[in-house]
């Protein structure tokens, strides 16, 4: 089992400080279904964007079980984490590799880390890009839905095709963020104006490519909330 205090947490703690992120060692953190004492709470800015990351640390002489790997997912969504870290120095269960695979849990080791630190970091950052596209795809899709709602009835969706394309746009970002986390590169991340795929070629190209749609997607989204505000926001102020 861990060790009491474990040092381990706190080497962990001070590789992440190492990277300009910010690590508090044995938070507790309040979810929407309870509280949890996190090993390693992980803040910061990586290009610009705000994570919030989950480290837990197991300094065990076996290797760490499934059930683990399950619980911390729970954890992760509970307290709206973008990201969680399972360490270990003796490896994972074969089910528990499984089961973490295509996720947002990494499982890993501290000696790891600091040889693959670029990668592994690079890898973070781009599930939280990802999380957030998948949200812009929802939001797009619900926007007629929303914009009809808002105003008065008119027997027919918002349409806008511009809503349409930007949708199709974000689908094909995330599927070649999906081929990156399967470690296919280069990936085809959209279309030029005549048809010709684009592609990201390493991780980076990877990163600026999703930053730079996301920034376009989120300002339409913006606009578009702004020409059809909702009806709470239309109501007068009461004086």
């Amino acid at each position: 089992m861990s060790k009491a205090g474990s040092d381990y947490a706190e080497e962990a703690a001070m590789f992440f400080e190492a990277q300009g992120l910010t690590a508090e060692i044995e938070k507790r953190m309040d979810g929407a279904r309870g509280a949890h004492n996190i090993d390693v709470l992980v803040t910061g800015k990586l290009q610009s964007f705000e994570i919030r990351w989950i480290i837990e640390c197991k300094d065990w002489r076996s290797n760490v079980p499934k059930e683990k790997v399950l619980a911390l997912q729970a954890i992760t969504q509970d307290v709206g984490a973008d990201r969680a870290f399972l360490l270990s120095e003796t490896g994972f269960q074969a089910g528990a590799i499984r089961c973490a695979q295509f996720t947002n849990i990494t499982l890993t080791s501290l000696k790891d880390l600091r040889e693959q630190t670029h990668d592994q970091l690079a890898q973070a950052l781009l599930w939280s890009l990802y999380l957030r596209v998948s949200q812009v795809i929802v939001d797009l899709n619900n926007e007629p839905v929303r914009i009809y709602l808002a105003g008065p009835a008119t027997g027919c969706l918002y349409q806008n095709p511009l809503i349409d394309e930007r949708i199709l746009q974000m689908k094909r970002l995330e599927q070649g963020l999906i081929e990156s986390f399967r470690g296919r590169l280069p990936v085809a991340y959209g279309f030029d104006n005549v048809g010709h795929p684009l592609l990201a070629h390493d991780l980076e190209e990877l990163i600026d490519a999703t930053q730079a749609c996301l920034v376009d997607a989120e300002k339409m989204l913006a606009r578009l909330r702004t020409d059809h505000p909702s009806r709470q926001e239309q109501a007068p102020r009461v004086p």
